[in-house]
């Protein structure tokens, strides 16, 4: 960190570098009727969330674009001194109004180039105080140093220099909170990266330092950080466990640079839904805790009660109506699909499970589709083994395989039966190994404490075989049958 970086490109901000064709997919995706209120939407987060939050809006809604980044290139301004950040969503606006016929926006040049000017100056600044810390061997002001240097690159969009300088802080750090403080940093820089693996390093180290008692905010935070890498890794039920042991006092002011309480909300019952029993649905809605974050989105509650007390069709027409706003959201959008999905098939299995036979049209009506789509849908969940059943398409009835329980119980009973016998016969061959003699005696003086003790038993040794016997045993004399003992013989002294 000789020299400042050079700012004619941004790193990244908030969508995985790491995996272009998820950039892809996701650019694929075209919102064009989001209920959600932009301003009000937007108000709950905070710093770079907020920019990226309007980058994503803007990129794949065309009815919010202009006023999305109209909002991200005013807080890039306000907030940041990443002026390549700015000119290249600049030129993005500037696209999208040549678009619709309309004339661009003016570049504020005089910024840019303050903000390049203040970047350099600043960062040779910092710096040479690093440098002159280092001189002196203070080390608490070294730390501060890179914490500073840390901070005017995340200030500038140079995550990697950003990256080295809060490492090097925190190897600085005497005091505990102030290695906490720098891991968080950290972890914020990997966040904006896309890059998850080095992410869940930080995570792992932010949860050896503190716990869910002494420093509840920032455990709150590791539980948001790992709840994200799970759903990118699509592992939901890990997500919604996660975030559901969140409290909402110790959370809503301390994760906006992430996420708001509201998202929680949303991300915790979709995941829920896609992949919870309803034993786990039925915990999580009495959750006391999580119960607080649901109400900050009332559609989200009535779309986890409504599955669970099985109005299916009401709970599928309100994920619909909100599914241009979840496409919105920088982390769940490209797990949309495959979540509604899970939750619609999970909701047919779920109807389907009381009966022996369900009749379609009935069920279409429930779920408020077309008889054929349906049971299109049901013979996709019966070839992939989700669904244990046989359709009858020309009397349109789904009829449940069940196996025949009193069938099962007889053969049961005969198992049960042919293992008493074997156990019995085991031990009655057992017997009779001891009973011909057939027990080994170790000489006197190999057996019991060592040189000098006392030589084994017969009886005892015999002793041993009959409680063996009880277990089972592979022997059998060479006439293949079983002597009969007398009572002293069966007794063992």
């Amino acid at each position: 960190m000789d020299s400042f970086p050079d700012l004619t490109a941004t790193d990244v901000y908030l969508e995985d570098a790491s995996s272009p064709s998820k950039r892809q997919r996701n650019a694929q995706v075209v919102v064009q009727n989001p209920t959600l209120d932009l301003d009000t939407y937007i108000a709950g987060y905070e710093g770079r969330a907020k920019i990226g939050r309007l980058i994503f809006i803007a990129s794949r809604c065309p009815p919010l674009a202009a006023d999305a980044y109209k909002a991200a290139l005013a807080l890039i301004k306000d907030e940041t001194l990443d002026s390549a950040l700015y000119l290249d969503i600049a030129a993005r606006f500037n696209a999208h109004l040549a678009d619709a016929g309309l004339p661009p926006a003016e570049i504020d040049s005089a910024w840019v180039e303050d903000a390049q000017r203040q970047a350099r100056t600043g960062a040779s600044k910092l710096e040479a105080e690093v440098k002159s810390y280092k001189a002196n061997s203070i080390k608490e002001s070294i730390r501060m140093g890179y914490t500073d240097l840390g901070n005017h690159y995340y200030k500038c969009g140079a995550m990697s220099d950003a990256v080295q300088a809060f490492s090097r802080a925190r190897e600085y750090a005497s005091d505990p909170k102030l290695a906490v403080g720098v891991t968080v940093q950290l972890a914020q820089c990997y966040l904006q990266l896309g890059q998850y693996n080095p992410l869940q390093v930080q995570v792992s180290k932010l949860a050896g330092m503190v716990s869910d008692k002494s420093n509840a905010p920032t455990h709150s935070l590791v539980r948001v950080f790992r709840a994200l890498t799970a759903l990118r890794d699509t592992q939901f039920a890990e997500v919604a466990k996660e975030l559901a042991q969140l409290q909402l006092a110790d959370t809503a002011d301390h994760i906006t640079q992430v996420m708001t309480a509201a998202d929680v909300a949303v991300v915790t019952v979709l995941c829920a839904l896609a992949t919870y029993s309803r034993s786990q649905l039925k915990a999580l809605i009495e959750n006391s805790s999580f119960r607080s974050f649901l109400e900050l989105d009332p559609p989200i509650r009535d779309t986890l009660l409504h599955f669970y007390h099985s109005k299916y069709a009401k709970c599928l027409e309100l994920l619909a109506q909100y599914r241009d706003d979840r496409l919105l959201d920088t982390y769940l959008s490209q797990h949309v699909e495959t979540l509604y999905k899970k939750i619609r098939d999970r909701a047919l299995v779920q109807y389907c499970s009381p009966f022996s036979s369900v009749h379609l049209p009935k069920m279409a009506a429930v779920f408020a589709c077309n008889v054929d789509a349906l049971e299109a849908e049901l013979v996709g969940l019966i070839e992939n083994r989700v669904l244990d059943a046989r359709i009858d398409s020309h009397g349109k009835i789904l009829r449940a395989k069940h196996t025949d329980e009193r069938m099962r119980a007889f053969r049961n009973a005969l198992d049960y039966g042919d293992q008493l016998a074997l156990t019995q016969h085991q031990a009655m061959l057992k017997m009779s190994l001891i009973h011909h003699g057939l027990a080994v005696v170790p000489a006197k003086g190999n057996s019991g404490g060592g040189q000098g003790g006392s030589g084994g038993n017969a009886r005892d040794i015999q002793r041993e075989f009959f409680a063996a016997g009880l277990a089972g045993g592979p022997f059998m004399d060479s006439a293949g049958s079983i002597g009969a003992l007398s009572d002293e013989d069966a007794m063992m002294g």
